[in-house]
């Protein structure tokens, strides 16, 4: 830890902005991946989804679409929702930190605007670029629907990279605020327990941001899979699957039109997957890092406190005083970086049970 931190403006920016900066790494690398991986003889417009879309319009698949059109409708206003309670609610936690500091009116909101403006710059050179690119380039849940509905959605389909980038944005802004709840705060006039009550309120921010990131991000990744089942029952043969009549040979390919549905199917698990692996790896990259630099800082307190006493001494001291977690507390948070990964899969099984 003396050899990361040194007393350097620039390396202290570095290490204590490091959820920030992994939060950001993240993000551009799955731009990166989508642009020049997910491109060439493997990009998603070369799959042939157009051999999929059914010329169909019946009323059964109409209503179909319309039906799960609504619950994404649902599923984006819920997440539209939690992100701006989310961003309200960090910059509140940020404001009430310094605020106990006795910081100017001025400060605190000169750090916030900093932390907006952190996570705002990404997001809106995401959204340019893509709005100013191909259908298909950056995002394969735009050019899936587009393609199998024959963009009857038109009005819906720009909206997804907006949506897309405040997402982006608010993972950035709880990245950039546990930036600052982690970066040491140094007032030597302050007490032991004054100390002790700051990092207590610390790790307390770090687990609100934590459990409110998991639920923005697992939202997403539900209106994800929502937006793209919009395009199930444009499908060859979903009309007559919904009939049973399963063995109806889809005509000019020689597949059964299960088959298609199944191969669609396929291509939303790998896209929702996707969203929900770089879900967690945001919510790793902010809850880690954090937790370990607030770690460090609470055993500073307990050496303090305690100088002489043993290794074991010192941890119940801080666990008396709820600064490290127990294993069995520390589960749940776990659970709560793996819950976009796993939502889903279960957001799947819990929509079509049979």
């Amino acid at each position: 830890m003396k050899k990361l931190v040194t007393d350097r403006p620039f390396t202290q920016f570095l290490v204590y902005h490091s959820p920030y900066l992994a939060v950001l790494a993240i993000f551009l690398w799955d731009v990166v991946c989508h642009r020049r991986i997910l491109s060439g003889p493997i990009d998603i417009s070369h799959l042939g989804l157009e051999q999929l879309r059914s010329p169909d319009n019946s009323s059964s698949i109409l209503i179909a679409s319309y039906s799960e059109l609504l619950m994404w409708i649902s599923a984006m206003k819920l997440h539209v929702l939690l992100c701006f309670a989310g961003l309200i609610a960090a910059g509140v936690r940020l404001n009430n930190l310094y605020l106990d500091l006795e910081r100017p009116l001025r400060n605190r909101i000169n750090l916030l605007g900093l932390g907006a403006a952190l996570a705002l710059l990404p997001s809106i050179v995401y959204i340019f670029v893509v709005s100013h690119s191909s259908k298909h380039e950056y995002t394969e849940v735009y050019w899936v629907v587009h393609v199998l509905t024959s963009d009857r959605y038109e009005g819906v389909l720009p909206w997804i990279p907006w949506l897309d980038g405040l997402s982006v944005a608010t993972a950035l802004f709880l990245a950039a605020v546990a930036s600052r709840v982690i970066t040491p705060i140094v007032r030597p006039t302050d007490s032991l327990d004054r100390k002790i009550a700051r990092v207590s309120v610390k790790l307390q921010t770090i687990r609100f941001l934590l459990y409110f990131g998991m639920v923005i991000l697992v939202t997403n990744v539900v209106q994800t899979r929502a937006f793209l089942s919009i395009s199930l029952p444009h499908v060859k043969g979903s009309d007559a699957s919904a009939r049973g009549d399963i063995e109806q040979v889809t005509k000019g390919t020689g597949e059964k039109t299960s088959d298609a549905q199944k191969n669609l199917t396929n291509v939303i698990n790998g896209l929702v997957t996707a969203r929900g692996v770089l879900s967690t790896c945001m919510l790793a990259a902010i809850f880690f890092p954090a937790t370990f630099f607030l770690r460090e800082e609470a055993y500073k307190l307990a050496i303090e406190a305690k100088p002489e006493a043993p290794v074991s001494e010192r941890e119940s001291w801080l666990q008396e005083r709820g600064l490290i977690a127990t294993v069995a507390e520390l589960i749940p948070r776990f659970a709560a970086v793996l819950a976009p990964l796993i939502a889903g899969p279960l957001s799947e099984l819990i929509k079509r049970p049979s």
